[in-house]
């Protein structure tokens, strides 16, 4: 009897090589900590990245965006992507928020004893320890070990391991763990049981699926399982005497759906606008303590059709085989194809965050979040990271936006790392340029800078708030002395690396170039920004006046504003999307009895095809 996919396709592929995803804004952890090496301690810290190890940014104190704010997202892949790129490809976005979830706390906090106190790989045993890192409950872990894999998806000629319950899929055939994460949600998308992620938005080179997609999204479809964790269908649940339950869908919007960003093969930079690929998203207006980002990425081959194909075709029917030979002419050829791999997904996720509600004055208005990427050292030391920037680099707004100026850095850069100011530790600041020329590296004196409308704020901007026990280094100290914690100049005094000017309106329009005094380093590198304030936005303002009922509407006293709060806008293709509502550790609630589909003999599902050969989408 042919086996029967469920409702799934796969994200994923590469050859011998990794198709690597790096997430830059918010800062993404490739799942680092608080190593002082440019390669991570540990591989499956957190999650299943998939990424080369130099990827991935160390540990830093949390930042906290306000609900309806615009975070710009900011990610790099290895291989190409969008129209008329040499894969198909597909980029999905996702968060979760639990007041469970935790980065992992460095016992090391200053840096000084040489970290690698919070590289530990979470498990069941050791998620509540204060330095280990928590991002899926422990009950989605082991309900996925126990649960019987979906036996109805491609997996080419893969020897998948059964007895490792849904852990085991084509890209892990031999069902190793990762963290707490489960290896089937990771590979397929999407998925066919209850998951803790709520969907963001979808980036797909074939937007003929969107509507399928987002119908299948567990934000607006509920998702069954048994009750019996260890059966994954209807049929075999109930047939054991269990209970085939529906968990109720998240209860927001279906995810966005669009064409994927393009980007070029074999290269971590810039996509076809000539910035980084990003997406902007506008933060919910909720009160959670501790959520995260994850985006994953898949390339797949277009030598199959990935899209419908199922079990049938798997074993010796499988129309791709690892490194074949193919006859050309009178001789053959070797291709180098991993079928473990022709179909694979690639992950990175952010460090957690908090969100809280904006505050009253800026409830109608926009707010932007302004923030600092990157790494302490130079390009080969940061390799899959990036050399400190601002994000966004360009921001455009309107007279009356807010913008959040926070960002945050770490005391566990590798002590060898080029950089200024105490060794290992990264530290921005904000001047605006000298006669506002982007092109200069000197800063307009405090007096005459405009970026700020007052000086006390300038000022705050430029020296982030230091306050060193015993006061700051005059300026010969200063400069005999750049490891020193009251090195004020080099920004040391600040002893985190966390600074929050809080919101500012900005109320001048014009251009305003910046830089940051410590790490803009002319011919090194260059560390500047520009921010963009027009005299009028999109924003409608409406005013309707009731006079005398519905006879007319005109211009007078006592009107009633309806405020429509504009969408995104910025040079780097900025667009709008939203976390929609409360992201919970389990969608919980009432239980409701889910007819699912039957399922074939060997607990599988169909599917409207097995994604792109063997891991998500």
């Amino acid at each position: 009897m042919k086996a029967v996919l469920a409702l799934t396709v796969l994200l994923a592929l590469a050859l011998h090589v990794s198709a690597d995803v790096y997430m830059h804004s918010p800062r993404g952890s490739n799942n680092r900590c608080d190593e002082q090496n440019n390669d991570r301690q540990t591989t499956n810290r957190l999650f299943n990245s998939q990424n080369n190890a130099a990827g991935g940014v160390p540990v830093a104190p949390s930042v906290k965006y306000f609900g309806g704010s615009v975070l710009q997202l900011e990610w790099t892949n290895q291989h190409s992507c969008g129209p008329l790129g040499h894969t198909q490809c597909d980029v999905i976005w996702q968060y979760s928020c639990s007041e469970d979830y935790k980065d992992g706390t460095s016992q090391d906090p200053t840096g000084d004893n040489g970290g690698n106190t919070c590289t530990n790989e979470v498990t069941t045993a050791n998620f509540a320890d204060d330095n280990v890192g928590y991002h899926e409950p422990v009950t989605y872990f082991t309900d996925c070990n126990a649960r019987e894999r979906n036996k109805g998806l491609f997996t080419a000629e893969e020897n998948v391991n059964d007895g490792a319950g849904a852990q085991a899929t084509r890209q892990n055939p031999g069902g190793g763990t990762a963290a707490l994460e489960c290896q089937e949600e990771r590979d397929y998308y999407p998925y066919w049981h209850p998951t803790p992620f709520r969907d963001l938005v979808i980036l797909t080179t074939n937007q003929t699926r969107c509507d399928w997609y987002q119908s299948q999204s567990e934000n607006v479809l509920g998702k069954n399982r048994c009750d019996n964790a260890a059966h994954n269908n209807e049929a075999a649940c109930t047939g054991a005497g269990a209970a085939w339950v529906q968990d109720p869908a998240h209860g927001i919007p279906a995810p966005r759906c669009e064409e994927s960003r393009w980007s070029r093969d074999n290269h971590l930079g810039s996509g076809q606008d000539g910035y980084m690929n990003n997406l902007n998203l506008t933060i919910p207006d909720i009160d959670e303590p501790a959520c995260f980002l994850r985006m994953r990425y898949n390339i797949t081959s277009g030598d199959y059709d990935a899209w419908n194909i199922d079990a049938g075709k798997n074993g010796d029917l499988s129309p791709v085989q690892d490194d074949p030979f193919v006859q050309y002419g009178e001789m053959p050829l070797r291709l180098n194809i991993d079928t473990n791999q022709f179909g694979r997904t690639f992950e990175d996720r952010s460090y957690v965050f908090q969100i809280a509600r904006a505050p009253l004055r800026a409830v109608t208005s926009t707010i932007y979040n302004l923030a600092v990427r990157g790494r302490r050292g130079n390009i080969a030391q940061v390799r899959n990271s990036m050399e400190y920037d601002f994000t966004p680099q360009r921001l455009k707004l309107s007279v009356g936006d807010y913008v959040h100026f926070q960002w945050t850095g770490s005391n566990h850069n590798p002590a060898g790392n080029a950089g200024n100011g105490r060794n290992r530790w990264d530290r921005s600041n904000i001047v605006q340029m000298i006669n506002n020329d982007a092109s200069a590296n000197y800063p307009e004196p405090l007096e005459s800078q405009r970026l700020f409308d007052r000086k006390d704020t300038a000022y705050l901007a430029a020296f982030i708030g230091q306050a060193p026990a015993g006061g700051c280094l005059d300026e010969a100290a200063a400069a005999a002395d750049d490891q020193s914690t009251q090195n004020c100049a080099q920004l040391n005094g600040n002893p985190t690396g966390f600074f929050d000017l809080g919101l500012i309106r900005m109320n001048t329009s014009g251009m305003y170039n910046y830089m940051c005094t410590r790490n803009n380093d002319f011919t090194n590198r260059s560390h500047k920004g520009t921010l963009v304030v027009t005299a009028f936005g999109r924003r409608a303002f409406l005013i309707l006046l009731l006079i005398g009922g519905l006879a007319g509407v005109g211009a007078a006293a006592g009107g009633i504003y309806f405020v429509s709060r504009r969408s995104g806008a910025g040079f780097a293709s900025f667009n709008r999307s939203s976390f929609g509502s409360r992201g919970s550790m389990r969608s919980g609630g009432a239980k409701s009895a889910g007819s699912g589909r039957a399922a074939g003999s060997h607990g599988s599902h169909r599917s409207k095809g097995s994604s792109f050969g063997g891991s998500m989408i």
